[in-house]
């Protein structure tokens, strides 16, 4: 079982960097990219151009959900996407080249107005 649920590859050096403890219970660190199902939560206009709050998709990372977000609800959730920012397991994530684990949550946040 991961500790973490999200992990950033960094192709340019060949390594992999952590966004938190990415180590299976027995020390192993799990490495291997793979598509995941990532549970999606959208708010406020992003659940409203989406047309639901709640789905799950499949994602290895940040830029492949965006994609499959956009294939599965078109240009109008494209949109609101571009203000939007993106929290899988609590941490903010906006690099598309960050991995996802299987069964992370990702929330979908549109800017706030308040006092």
């Amino acid at each position: 079982m991961l500790e973490a649920q999200i992990r950033r590859h960094d192709v340019d050096h060949g390594s992999a960097r952590d966004l938190g403890t990415l180590r299976a219970a027995d020390g192993r660190t799990n490495l291997d990219p793979k598509i995941a199902m990532v549970t999606v939560r959208y708010f406020a206009a992003a659940a409203e151009a989406a047309g639901v709050t709640t789905e799950t998709l499949p994602a290895g990372s940040v830029g492949d959900l965006v994609a499959s977000m956009v294939r599965s609800h078109g240009p109008g959730l494209q949109n609101v996407l571009a203000r939007c920012s993106l929290l899988a397991a609590g941490l903010r994530v906006s690099d598309d080249a960050t991995l996802l684990a299987d069964g992370v949550t990702v929330d979908v946040l549109p800017p706030f107005a308040g006092g």
